[in-house]
């Protein structure tokens, strides 16, 4: 099986739910995700194609954590340490009505 980058792997995994199975990453999937947050390194993305809870993408190094808008709940940690998920809650935390708008906009109510 092909080594995959972090993002490589989001856009699989995202696209093989979403889009009815493709088999590998493309050009397509990098297109479906807006960042619309950069802080401290970390870098926050809202995928167009994704589904509610409202949730961001926390992307730091080779590490990602999908954590929800509202309740900051982590629904799935990879390759981060536990304090950078923490500082990525926080953010996402201080960030919460920016982060929502945006999911708002790309999403609809």
């Amino acid at each position: 099986m092909e080594c995959l980058s972090i993002v490589q792997a989001e856009i699989y995994t995202s696209c093989t739910s979403v889009c009815g199975g493709l088999t590998k990453p493309n050009l397509f999937g990098i297109l479906l995700m807006g960042t619309i947050h950069w802080q401290d390194g970390f870098r926050f993305a809202i995928w167009t194609m994704d589904h509610p809870p409202a949730h961001v993408h926390a992307y730091y190094g080779d590490g990602v954590a999908i954590i929800e808008i509202e309740s900051l709940f982590i629904r799935k940690a990879v390759n981060m340490k536990p304090r950078d998920v923490v500082k990525a809650v926080r953010i996402v935390n201080d960030n919460a009505g920016k982060f929502a708008k945006e999911w708002r906009r790309i999403h609809g109510a």
